[in-house]
């Protein structure tokens, strides 16, 4: 019952298409390689005192993903 919702969710989500979000959506995704958008997030939340430990341990965690 479970996997034929699944399938049945699936199938309507591929069945949307409407022309500028086809172009768009591609373009936010690429954002996720190669990690650009965690370290724009990262130092974006070095800025602020309340939110500067979790940009630091952000940045380090991307370090050393990359170091590995």
């Amino acid at each position: 019952m479970i996997q034929a919702f699944d399938w049945a969710a699936l199938e309507l989500v591929q069945g949307l298409h409407c022309g500028y979000l086809d172009g768009l959506f591609p373009l936010i995704t690429a954002l996720g390689d190669g990690g650009f958008i965690w370290i724009l997030c990262g130092v974006g939340f070095l800025f602020t005192k309340r939110t500067r430990s979790f940009g630091a341990a952000l940045l380090l965690a991307l370090a050393l993903g990359a170091l590995i």
